[in-house]
């Protein structure tokens, strides 16, 4: 086991000192078994505080793993920008589908209009069919009664 300073750890990885002494409180702090074990480190005391010594393989394996988590991320990431782009192409289609409904409505309405003009107008010509029935009923009844009574 190889172990480095805190500052060529923290070179090692491109974080300042302080992000990476966070990062290990964190870890420390954390009731996540996994993660307590992820880092390993030590600290000594010295004059005016303590000395951080960090494993440098467990501080390559953690970062090598949060970079492989990251790049999960982003392809989850790409699936959740094409499922926008899917949910944007449904969309349209249901507007379209919604203004069909709409159009095909109106022609209903339209058709619905025509045939109950039509049933007035075959209600009014059977009403006229049978006033002229009647009248020539009576023109025929009138006409047999002027021959026997003789007019």
């Amino acid at each position: 086991m190889e172990w480095i300073y805190l500052k060529e750890a923290s070179k090692l990885i491109g974080k300042s000192e302080k992000t990476l002494k966070r990062i290990l409180l964190e870890i420390d702090q954390s009731n996540d078994k996994n993660m307590s074990n992820s880092i390993l480190y030590k600290k000594e005391k010295a004059n005016n505080g303590y000395t951080w010594f960090i494993n440098k393989d467990s501080l390559l394996n953690y970062y090598n793993s949060k970079k492989m988590n990251k790049t999960k991320d982003v392809f989850q990431t790409d699936i959740n920008e094409s499922n926008v782009h899917l949910i944007d192409l449904l969309k349209q289609q249901i507007t379209v589908k919604d203004n069909q409904i709409n159009e095909l409505n109106c022609t209903i309405k339209e058709l619905t209009e025509r045939i109950r003009e039509l049933n007035n107008l075959l209600g009014w010509r059977e009403q006229k069919l049978i006033e002229y029935e009647n009248k020539q009923k009576k023109g025929l009844i009138g006409q047999a009664l002027d021959l026997f009574f003789g007019k």
